[in-house]
């Protein structure tokens, strides 16, 4: 056989990496090229591999003579969406291990359950880490509460709800993925000494972000608090001619109740706790989401610019859309809280 045929001869490759190949491609958002790269896998060996998939979204080689197709009984296939339910980072390898342990001298491959979590519809994505105490019964009740009372003072309109909240940042804000030779662990070099924190304090409408302040000296105590909420009922009033605002704010510490009286009352406007552990009827929550992307974004670009600078941009990217949006999520949120259903991330 000359170079030529030999170069051009279709590779032989084993179900796991077939499988690693399509989780990398089609989960995993991996480049083919790239992700055959890592495998040892020839580009055009490959991309018949992904080619088959996409088609019948087969992943096992087929025998010679005739197709091999792994069925698994119901009774296996509700085992595995138990084995995630109860355990959502459990690994392929993982589930193998517990249906042989279940069933003695079972026999099934890694592509099979990965096939079986194709069809229960079962995919990899971002885990989402929640608190324990979000769902105990006590703050369920007291989100209930909150829920009830948010309802029956804005029945039509969110205009006059005003949410509040400060946030860290650093100039070593990372992304949460990276990239290194397969088998080996994608470390990042982070600086002994953290270098300067900036914290933003900033307020949010259905209309729009609101009065923000960068607070770049020292971290955010009671008094640098109180002071923003001042300067914000004043902008409110004087600038957004808004007369009959509600401010609403977590329970932080520095957030001080009696403060807050005394300035909202000298506006003539009201403020509100939120129920404890009830970060997502916060639409700022998700507002600091974004403008921390855009601010990764911008160090890791290298942008000219300070922190700062990085911070307030993040704000005047945030649109009257996206404020749209953040209130129409956290009203979902609402309804199922006012009927004293848990919290289920979505």
């Amino acid at each position: 056989m000359n170079a030529n045929n030999q170069k051009n001869k279709y590779q032989s490759v084993s179900d796991e990496k077939r499988s690693q190949l399509i989780d990398m491609t089609q989960k995993q958002s991996i480049d083919l090229r790239e992700a055959a790269a890592l495998l040892g896998i020839k580009y055009k060996t490959a991309w018949t591999i992904s080619n088959s998939y996409k088609k019948d979204f087969k992943i096992v080689k087929s025998a010679k003579g005739g197709s091999t197709v792994t069925v698994l009984k119901p009774e296996i296939l509700s085992q595995i969406e138990d084995l995630v339910s109860i355990d959502p980072e459990i690994t392929l390898r993982q589930i193998k291990d517990k249906l042989i342990e279940n069933h003695p001298g079972f026999i099934i491959s890694l592509s099979s359950i990965n096939l079986a979590l194709e069809k229960l519809i079962i995919t990899i994505k971002k885990s989402h880490r929640e608190l324990e105490k979000v769902n105990e019964e006590h703050y369920i009740k007291l989100r209930q509460e909150f829920a009830i009372w948010f309802n029956e003072r804005f029945p039509n309109e969110f205009d006059e709800a005003i949410f509040v909240d400060e946030s860290p940042f650093n100039l070593h804000l990372k992304r949460q993925q990276a990239r290194s030779k397969k088998g080996t662990r994608a470390n990042i070099r982070i600086p002994t000494v953290r270098g300067r924190s900036v914290s933003l304090i900033a307020s949010i409408g259905i209309g729009g972000m609101h009065f923000s302040k960068i607070i770049d000296n020292s971290t955010v105590n009671g008094d640098i608090f109180a002071s923003y909420i001042k300067e914000l009922c004043s902008f409110l009033r004087d600038v957004k001619g808004m007369n009959n605002v509600c401010i609403i704010l977590d329970n932080a510490r520095i957030h001080r109740k009696k403060d807050m009286e005394e300035i909202t009352s000298e506006f003539g406007f009201q403020f509100k706790f939120l129920a404890p552990y009830s970060y997502m009827l916060n639409p700022i929550e998700t507002s600091f989401s974004k403008i921390k992307n855009a601010v990764k974004s911008m160090l890791r670009n290298k942008s000219n610019g300070s922190l700062s600078e990085f911070i307030l941009n993040g704000v005047e990217a945030i649109t009257v859309n996206d404020c749209i949006g953040y209130f129409r999520h956290m009203t979902r949120n609402l309804i199922n809280s006012a009927a004293g259903l848990p919290y289920v991330h979505q």
